[in-house]
């Protein structure tokens, strides 16, 4: 859903506004009285939803894809709106503490891109990441890495550290996202 951010210098809100012009804008700032005289005249504006931290010296209005993806365990099916959140529910359910992994093993942020992706990629074809062993569902494949205790190392570099894996499985993965959030 497309929102639209009035800003009047001092205060953010969103509102949602049903302009098709808008729709087709992403991250484009449009004359703020022109706007809302054509918005004036939509008789049920779509909802308001969270609202981002934007700021301007000017009235304007800005044009944001809206919307917050679930970050989903390397795991089992859990998913929570922050990808620190699902880290915390991947070391306590799981073992596996990715931030002490990267700290252990000096990982750049491209390792750390590819390890997800490796692990990602085993884990939605029921394999160990650590072992390769093949598992019939998931809830096995999770009772074989807690038993081994595999959630709390990664295997050879050589093993995953390739260019394939810089390739999320999933697409547009939001756990990933952390790491555009964290190094641009």
């Amino acid at each position: 859903m497309v929102y639209c951010l009035i800003t009047d210098g001092e205060t953010n809100f969103q509102k949602g506004c049903q302009l098709k012009r808008c729709r087709s804008l992403d991250d484009t700032l449009i004359n703020e009285e022109n706007h809302l005289k054509k918005a004036a005249n939509i008789s049920t504006p779509a909802p308001s939803t969270s609202r981002p931290n934007v700021t301007s010296k000017n009235s304007s209005v800005v044009i944001r894809e809206s919307f917050t993806l679930n970050s989903i365990c390397l795991f089992c099916d859990h998913t929570l709106p922050g990808s620190e959140d699902i880290f915390m529910h991947m070391a306590y359910a799981h073992g596996f503490n990715f931030p002490d992994l990267v700290r252990s093993y000096n990982l750049d942020v491209y390792q750390q891109f590819r390890l997800i992706n490796f692990i990602r990629h085993a884990s939605l074809n029921l394999k160990c990441y650590v072992c390769n062993d093949q598992f019939s569902s998931k809830k096995k494949l999770r009772k074989h890495s807690k038993v081994s205790n595999h959630g709390t190392i990664i295997p050879r570099m050589d093993i995953w550290d390739q260019w394939i894996y810089m390739k999320s499985p999933l697409g547009n993965d939001p756990l990933l996202n952390a790491f555009v959030d964290k190094y641009t």
